[in-house]
């Protein structure tokens, strides 16, 4: 259709430029404050009322030279734009100044889409025990399955499919997205779970006789409050004492918590993260994408763990690490530049024979 651009989603909420600024406390370097926000946006792709970011001058330049875009940026990008830079633009730009662009642009992002609200229904098709306590404003879809003394609280959301386990107790303002299977848990509060995802199975505690016998778990899995789990999750209850995730954790696509695992607040877990049993995690770590952790590994707080290394031994707080078995970054690069050294030099060698 003409005119039609298929990369502009609409706010429902649209702001001023001026509410913008007071939301993520902000100043506004240049543009009318009465302007309107509509949408967010990619920077290529800005048109009139786009509200995107850039963190850097070479992400400033990409900004589509459009009339009625506002962007966040910083003030070290602004100060290392040339007068060639600016001339180059047709349409001046609302600059919105903040120190953490990406961050701040997510908090409006968080205004402008606000996540879904319960419609407080309870479809005809979900089968929920009589002993089952619902709170006020829950919405539970088609093929939904809530077992004996489930507690569900306020306003929250259970999507098609969720089976809910016996005396599972799930706070307020909760989403529970489609084939999600939770038993032996306590839910906090503001959690969004995704599809897939299996959480407080039995853990993977194995008799080491020969006869494979799979231990008894009794313990639970334990959330807490503003935690995202993404999809394909599984989150093993414990053996004896209780799995936990503390608040403000997030977990990234097929990650995997063993039983008896303690992850402390605030941590950032990529894609495919596997957490061996028992291991006891501190706060604000970044796990990379395919990290994995030895059973009863400890690590302190405040780590960045680099995409594919290996946790084997105990880490101490702040460190960049990476490779297998996980060591100092610095020494992890100086052996892959040798190996390449090395093999180069075979090769050849071996040209030459």
């Amino acid at each position: 259709m003409a005119g039609h651009h298929h990369h502009i989603n609409p706010s429902a909420f649209p702001m001023r430029v001026s509410e913008a600024v007071a939301i993520i406390a902000g100043e506004l370097a240049q543009g009318a404050p009465d302007a309107m926000i509509t949408h967010a946006s990619m920077l290529d792709n800005a048109t009139n009322g786009a509200m995107c970011f850039a963190e850097n001058t070479k992400s400033f330049a990409r900004i589509a030279d459009m009339a009625g875009v506002i962007c966040l940026t910083n003030q070290d990008t602004l100060d290392h734009l040339t007068d060639t830079d600016k001339a180059k633009r047709k349409h001046p730009l609302a600059i919105i100044v903040v120190d953490r662009p990406k961050d701040r642009f997510a908090v409006l992002m968080e205004t402008l889409y606000p996540a879904s609200k319960s419609n407080g229904r309870i479809h005809a098709m979900s089968a929920i025990a009589d002993d089952a306590v619902i709170g006020k404003n829950v919405q539970i879809d088609a093929f939904v399955a809530i077992a004996s003394k489930a507690v569900i609280g306020d306003n929250t959301i259970i999507k098609s499919g969720a089976v809910i386990g016996e005396n599972v107790i799930i706070g307020q303002h909760v989403l529970i997205m489609p084939q999600v299977h939770i038993e032996h848990a306590v839910i906090g509060d503001h959690v969004q779970i995704s599809p897939g995802s299996v959480i407080g199975n039995t853990g993977f505690g194995v008799s080491g006789d020969g006869q494979n016998r799979l231990a008894p778990h009794i313990g639970k899995v334990v959330i807490g409050d503003h935690c995202y789990i993404g999809s394909l999750n599984t989150i093993d209850r414990g053996m004896l004492g209780d799995t936990s995730i503390g608040a403000h954790v997030m977990t990234d696509s097929r990650c995997h918590i063993a039983h008896n695992v303690k992850i402390g607040k605030g941590n950032i877990i990529c894609a495919k993260v596997g957490f061996a049993g028992s291991v006891t995690v501190g706060e604000r770590n970044i796990f990379g994408p395919e990290v994995s952790v030895a059973s009863h590994v400890t690590i302190g707080s405040g780590n960045l763990i680099a995409s594919r290394a290996g946790a084997t031994k105990d880490i101490t707080s702040g460190h960049v690490l990476g490779g297998f078995p996980a060591g100092p970054m610095a020494d992890f690069r100086l052996q892959v530049a040798a190996l390449r050294r090395l093999a180069r030099e075979l090769k050849s060698k071996a040209g030459k024979e």
